[in-house]
C-alpha cells in the first residue's frame, strides 16, 4: 500500500490463500487462523473537518499501532480507505483472536497527536476463524465482513465474532441497499407526521416528520431496518434532504388550506453525517427561503452524540441558530454526554426518551430521571417534550410534573400528510379527547 507501507488487498489475499493451503496440505494439526476486518468509525468526519492530509496521517499512525501489537508472522494490511485487515496465524481458538481485537481497540483509544490536533478514533472489528479443510480466502473475508457489519450495528467501537446466521442478515443488507438506492427515485419513500400536542389543552401544536419506506413487496419497512444502512452507505444525505424539503412544503400547504389555523411547528431529525456535511446550513437556508417557512417554526432534532462530534458540529449548530432555527436534543438521557457540555451547546429544547416515560410512576429510577431532566431543562430555560406517551397515566404524570408538550401512540400514531391535514381541519382536539376517554 503506497500510503501506509502495509500489504495491500492483493497481497493480503495471497497470504491468506497460502496460509489456508499450507494448513490444508502440510500442517492441518498446527491450528487455525483468524481474520480481523477493521473499519475506523466515522472516519469521513475527520476528512471533512480536518482535511484529507490529516486523515492520511491518521491512517499511517493507525497502521503503525496495528503492527506494534501483532506477533511476528501475523499480517496487517490496508484494503483501501479506512479499512484494514489482520491475519493471525496459528491461533488456539476464538478467545485468542478476541484478545487481539481487544488490544487493537484499546490501542486506538489513546489520542493521536497530528498537526496540532488531538484525535481520538474508535474502530469496529469483525472476526472470522478459518477452517483450513473447507474455506477459501473469499469465504473467510466475507465472513469477517459480515461480522464487522454486526459490530457497527451494535454501536461501533467493538468487535463481533462471525456465526452462520450473519450470512442471512448480510444478504438481506445487500438486497436492501440495492433497493434503497432506487427507492427515492421510484417514490417509495414517504414522510409521515406524528402530532406534538399541548398536554393541557390537547391542541396539536406541531408535528415530527418521520420517514417510511413503502416497499412494493415487503410493505411498510420500519425506519430501524433501513436508517442504519442509510447512515453507513451515505444514503442518509439524500434521504435527509428529501424529508426536510417534503416536510417544509407540507407545513406551508397546511397553512394555505387553513389560513386562520394553528401555525404548527415542525421537527425533523438530523444525523451527525448530515450535520458534518459541508454546505448543510446553506441547504437548510435555501429550503426555508424556497418554501417561505418561518425559520422559528423549524426544529432540528439531534442526538446527544452530536455534542461529542467536535468544534465543527458545534459551529454548524450555532450557524443554524443564527438563521433562526431551533435545536432540540432527541432521546435525552440515552447518550453519554457530560452535562457540562450544555454550557457551550446551542440548544433550545430536550425530548425525554420513551424508555424513561415507560417507567414513569412505576419505576423509582425512571421517575427520578424524568423529574431531574425537567428541573435541569427548567434551569436552562429549555423546552421539554415527553415522547412515547402510551397511557393516560403517563400523560397525567407529565402534566403534573410541568411538561407542556408530548407525543405518542395515545395521542396519535404517525400518519400521512392527508390524514393529518384532515385531523387539523376537523375537530382535532375532540378526536384526541375521545382517544383519551377510550384509554
Amino acid at each position: 500500500d503506497s500510503l501506509t507501507g502495509l500489504p495491500n488487498r492483493l497481497l493480503f489475499h495471497e497470504r491468506l490463500r497460502q496460509s489456508l493451503m499450507t494448513r490444508r496440505e502440510e500442517r492441518p494439526e498446527t491450528g487455525r487462523h483468524a481474520v480481523l476486518f477493521i473499519d475506523l468509525d466515522d472516519f469521513k468526519v475527520i476528512n471533512d473537518t480536518l482535511g484529507h492530509p490529516v486523515g492520511d496521517k491518521l491512517l499511517v499512525a493507525v497502521a503503525d499501532r496495528l503492527c506494534s501489537i501483532l506477533r511476528a508472522g501475523d499480517t496487517a494490511a490496508r484494503l483501501g480507505g479506512d479499512e484494514f485487515t489482520v491475519l493471525l496465524e496459528n491461533v488456539a481458538g476464538p478467545e485468542e483472536a478476541e484478545k487481539t481485537a481487544d488490544r487493537i481497540l484499546e490501542s486506538l483509544r489513546e489520542p493521536f497527536a497530528l498537526d496540532g490536533h488531538s484525535i481520538v478514533v474508535s474502530a469496529s472489528i469483525g472476526i472470522a476463524i478459518g477452517e483450513p479443510r473447507t474455506d477459501q480466502p473469499d469465504d473467510v473475508l466475507r465472513s469477517a465482513d459480515a461480522a464487522l457489519y454486526e459490530a457497527k450495528g451494535h454501536g461501533k467501537g467493538r468487535f463481533e465474532m462471525y456465526h452462520e446466521t450473519m450470512n442471512v442478515r448480510a444478504w438481506r443488507r445487500l438486497e436492501l441497499e440495492g433497493q434503497l438506492r432506487q427507492a427515492l427515485s421510484k417514490g417509495q419513500l414517504v414522510v409521515h407526521y406524528q402530532p406534538i400536542v399541548d398536554l393541557a389543552s390537547l391542541a396539536v401544536i406541531g408535528v415530527e416528520a418521520l420517514i417510511r419506506w413503502a416497499h412494493p413487496k415487503d410493505g411498510l419497512i420500519a425506519p430501524g431496518e433501513f436508517i442504519p444502512l442509510a447512515e453507513q452507505t451515505g444514503l442518509i444525505i439524500p434521504i435527509g434532504e428529501f424529508v426536510l424539503e417534503t416536510a417544509c412544503q407540507q407545513l406551508v400547504e397546511w397553512d394555505r388550506v387553513q389560513p386562520g389555523g394553528q401555525r404548527l411547528g415542525l421537527s425533523v431529525n438530523v444525523s451527525p453525517r448530515q450535520l458534518n456535511r459541508p454546505g448543510f446550513v446553506e441547504f437548510v437556508s435555501r429550503v426555508i427561503a424556497e418554501t417561505g417557512l418561518e425559520p422559528g417554526r423549524l426544529s432540528l432534532e439531534i442526538t446527544e452524540g452530536v455534542i461529542l462530534e467536535g468544534d465543527a458540529a458545534l459551529a454548524t449548530l450555532r450557524d443554524l441558530r443564527k438563521v433562526g432555527i431551533l435545536i432540540v436534543i432527541d432521546d435525552f438521557g440515552m447518550g453519554y454526554s457530560s452535562l457540562g457540555y450544555f454550557r457551550d451547546v446551542p440548544v433550545d429544547g430536550l425530548k425525554i426518551d420513551r424508555a424513561f416515560i415507560d417507567g414513569l410512576g412505576l419505576e423509582r429510577e425512571d421517575t427520578a430521571i424524568v423529574t431531574a431532566t425537567i428541573a435541569f431543562a427548567g434551569a436552562l430555560d429549555l423546552s421539554v417534550t415527553g415522547e412515547g406517551i402510551e397511557t393516560a397515566d403517563q400523560l397525567n404524570l407529565l402534566r403534573d410534573l410541568g411538561v407542556r408538550q408530548g407525543q405518542g401512540f395515545l395521542l396519535s400514531r404517525p400518519v400521512g400528510g392527508d390524514a393529518l391535514g384532515a385531523l387539523l381541519t376537523g375537530d382535532g382536539r375532540g378526536v384526541l379527547r375521545a382517544r383519551l376517554d377510550a384509554a
